[in-house]
């Protein structure tokens, strides 16, 4: 080979280096970029997942204190309506006696 040849192989070469070293320069900011995404996106899902469990939770004490209220509600109609029974048959009763009484006094 002459030198010539040499000398353009190696620019060649030197080229081709230059090329490599900065597809691996841009290789390596893109990897950053893409590691710099990932802890964004695992912090973004890190405060979901907290978002998400104290809503869990709220949603739990909110569904307890409904079900405590109807419980509470409940028992309540209950209750009137075992004195909304008791004073039917007392009504019942009084109208008993007094057409007993009218019959008697008829």
């Amino acid at each position: 080979m002459r030198d010539d040849d040499v000398r353009a192989a190696v620019q060649e070469l030197r080229q081709e280096l230059k090329a490599a070293q900065e597809g691996l320069k841009a290789t390596q900011e893109g990897l950053k970029a893409t590691q710099e995404g990932l802890k964004a996106t695992q912090e973004g899902l890190a405060s979901a997942d907290r978002r998400f469990s104290n809503f869990v939770g709220r949603f739990d004490e909110v569904a307890e204190m409904l079900i405590e209220h109807d419980t509470g509600q409940l028992r309540r109609v209950a209750a009137v309506e075992r004195e909304n029974a008791e004073l039917r048959q007392k009504v019942e009763e009084a109208f008993r006696r007094i057409d007993a009484l009218e019959k008697r006094a008829s």
